[in-house]
């Protein structure tokens, strides 16, 4: 292979890798057959009163990255459940479904199943941080299965007493994502306005999303006085109000 080809496509993973923390993962572990190792254990977790040594449960953990179809690391999940619950090892447990949840999430999208996780982990003692990932990934999930108006529901749980300002913005753009998806324009015009007061360092970007909206609605007088106000003026800004104002003449 050609020496820039190989500069080229090693420049390219690197990038990925920088950019994607699953990609990186995947890119470099060797994917395997987990069956053998779900039936072994399974085997010894059906006799009365035998758990896993902490060695046996560290490498199944491990190997929770490395099974080569979903369907074996879920079994492999269900394995590992059993045996916190009969140890009675209330926060291996919640270690594990979090797991469990983010590999449903991020490396298999399986938003039904990370759902599943997220519910129980919903059910134990939480600090502040973990109730509001948690019930964010769990509207996220709705919202990528086109559930929107569940989503919203679990969305709203979010927003209780003492979460960051990070974590408010985060909810924030998610919520205006489902208005959007549910073409409530009213709505997310609404909400977009009530960002520009409480987020105005975004106020560049909340603008265009407002030109938008109001674009979308024909409304093109009103898209172009948002974009005006934009401080950090870009050539296509300009082109996008050159093109509104042509659609604005040419409307009846």
């Amino acid at each position: 292979m050609n020496h820039k080809i190989k500069l080229f496509l090693l420049t390219i993973i690197l990038l990925a890798l920088s950019l994607n923390k699953d990609f990186a993962l995947s890119f470099f572990i060797q994917k395997e057959d987990c069956t053998g190792l779900y039936k072994k254990h399974s085997q010894q977790l059906s006799k009365a009163k035998k758990t896993f040594s902490l060695k046996q449960e560290e490498k199944l953990l491990q190997k929770l990255d490395t099974c080569s179809t979903e369907k074996q690391v879920w079994l492999l999940i269900d394995l590992l459940l059993k045996n916190s619950l009969r140890q009675g090892l209330v926060l291996k447990q919640k270690e594990i479904e979090e797991r469990a949840a983010d590999l449903a999430y991020y490396q298999w999208k399986n938003y039904q199943k990370a759902i599943q996780y997220y519910t129980e982990l919903l059910k134990k003692p939480l600090k502040k941080g973990e109730l509001f990932l948690f019930q964010y990934q769990m509207a996220s999930s709705y919202f990528k299965l086109a559930k929107t108006q569940q989503a919203l529901i679990e969305l709203e749980k979010t927003f209780f007493e003492g979460i960051s300002r990070k974590e408010r913005r985060k909810a924030f753009q998610l919520k205006l994502q489902i208005f959007i998806l549910q073409k409530n324009f009213s709505s997310s015009i609404e909400l977009t306005e009530s960002l520009l007061i409480e987020f105005p360092e975004d106020k560049d970007s909340l603008r265009e999303t407002l030109a938008a909206l109001y674009e979308y609605q024909k409304e093109f007088s009103k898209a172009i006085e948002e974009l005006k106000k934009i401080e950090k003026q870009q050539v296509f800004t300009e082109q996008k109000i050159k093109r509104l104002e042509e659609r604005q003449s040419n409307q009846p």
